[in-house]
């Protein structure tokens, strides 16, 4: 691509992207990073979203190229909550099917189709009859209890 946003794309061949001022960062959700005078401008999901950033930082300067990072950030959270809402409504319609319930005494049920119980952090317990409750964050699980029936 050699012009997008009404700007022309400042082309490098021979290198890993294609485009000058825009490196490969190995990250997964933001693969590309756009680069200007030795310094950051932004990570990108796409390649030429991070040429469009350089080439507004050099045509217009660093507040055009912030302007355009936060679009791109705003874009990249709509279609992460646009995906996430679909992967939800794919739980439940696979969860329905199973004859799992979304909601349990005016609460929402966090699904989980693929566990044994298909619900999630419910474990059939250890020893053998009941489910086992724990919540998981930033590394740590943190036991809830032991109860008979699935849903409680």
């Amino acid at each position: 691509v050699t012009e997008a946003e009404g700007l022309r794309l400042h082309l490098a061949a021979g290198t890993a992207t294609g485009y000058a001022g825009v490196w490969t960062t190995g990250k997964v959700a933001r693969p590309f990073e756009a680069v200007a005078g030795g310094k950051r401008i932004g990570r990108f999901a796409s390649v030429v979203d991070a040429a469009v950033c350089y080439a507004r930082h050099l045509e217009s300067g660093p507040a055009a190229a912030r302007e355009w990072l936060a679009a791109c950030d705003a874009k990249s959270a709509e279609a992460q909550r646009a995906d996430s809402d679909k992967k939800r409504e794919e739980a439940v319609a696979s969860c329905a099917g199973k004859g799992l319930q979304t909601e349990y005494k005016g609460v929402q049920l966090h699904l989980a189709p693929g566990s044994k119980t298909g619900y999630a952090g419910v474990w059939v317990s250890g020893h053998g009859s009941g489910y086992r409750v724990a919540l998981e964050q930033n590394g740590s699980r943190r036991d809830l209890g032991r109860f008979n029936d699935v849903l409680e």
